[in-house]
């Protein structure tokens, strides 16, 4: 029989061995159409859903597409993310984050995110303005996940700032890597300056059609690029993906887990690095 002591060690061991210290991606690609919000919404539903984790979504993006489809409509909201990043008032937030009901929290956007460059510009340490606002409720989740826009502007800057890693989505298309070392000079003088703690926790191919050559050869120069850091997951074209936001949705929220595997794959996949 075993001794209570024991069955409590092997039952810490095991929790401590699971838990994850808190963990903020910023996903980043400053193309737009690339996939990168639905990987965002994805990945967080899966991360409730299937792993039971606390995860919190900010919407960096003027287009606030991650916020509409989440079911949040900008206009209704009393305070978003612009209210708080315009009036220095990091304890805001709070007030502003939207709970969903057994799904991830968002701290939504509005269109008027995009002045952000104008309010920003005679700030203090303009570039960690988010990472102030983040200290106030970093301690209520397991992962935040920050949508940015398809810049490399302050918005973007803000958010790899505050983050411990970044995740960029690159779809399977002819110009699939152009811009790609802009990006990465981006995350390595972030890093140097500003962030040291950044990681480049990896490449994911998107919106990848097996039967279109172009699609195959795409992803065969995306593997190419950093080896080590593409992710074996690969996103494939899905009519559930499309239609989910249309309705408050992430893919696993809306659909079967069938048309979620991709998602549910990688979403495995970030858990087994973050656990390195």
């Amino acid at each position: 029989m075993q001794s209570k002591t024991f069955v409590k060690k092997k039952y810490f061991s095991r929790f401590f061995l699971d838990k994850i210290i808190l963990k903020i991606i910023t996903f980043v690609n400053h193309k737009g159409g690339v996939g990168k919000t639905t990987t965002v919404m994805s990945v967080a539903g899966i991360l409730v859903k299937k792993f039971k984790k606390k995860v919190l979504v900010i919407d960096l993006d003027p287009q606030a597409n991650l916020t509409k489809g989440s079911g949040v409509i900008p206009v209704n909201l009393e305070i978003t993310l612009v209210d708080i990043l315009r009036d220095d008032e990091a304890s805001l937030v709070e007030n502003a984050i939207v709970k969903r009901e057994n799904s991830y929290d968002i701290l939504p956007s509005s269109l008027d995110l995009a002045l952000a460059d104008q309010f920003l510009y005679e700030r203090v340490a303009k570039e960690v303005v988010l990472k102030e606002i983040i200290e106030n409720i970093k301690t209520r989740y397991d992962f935040i996940l920050i949508d940015s826009p398809p810049s490399l502007g302050v918005l973007t800057i803000n958010g790899l700032s505050a983050s411990t890693h970044v995740l960029l989505p690159v779809e399977t298309s002819f110009f699939a890597l152009e811009g790609f070392e802009s990006i990465l000079d981006r995350i390595k003088t972030i890093k140097k300056k500003i962030n040291p703690n950044l990681e480049l926790l990896g490449i994911v191919a998107t919106k990848f059609d097996g039967r279109k050559n172009i699609h195959k050869e795409s992803l065969e120069e995306i593997k190419k690029s950093i080896p080590e850091k593409v992710f074996k997951s690969v996103i494939s074209t899905n009519v559930r993906l499309e239609e989910a936001p249309n309705f408050g949705k992430s893919i696993i929220e809306y659909s079967t887990e069938a048309f979620a595997k991709d998602y549910i794959e990688l979403t495995k996949e970030i858990l087994s690095r973050l656990k390195k």
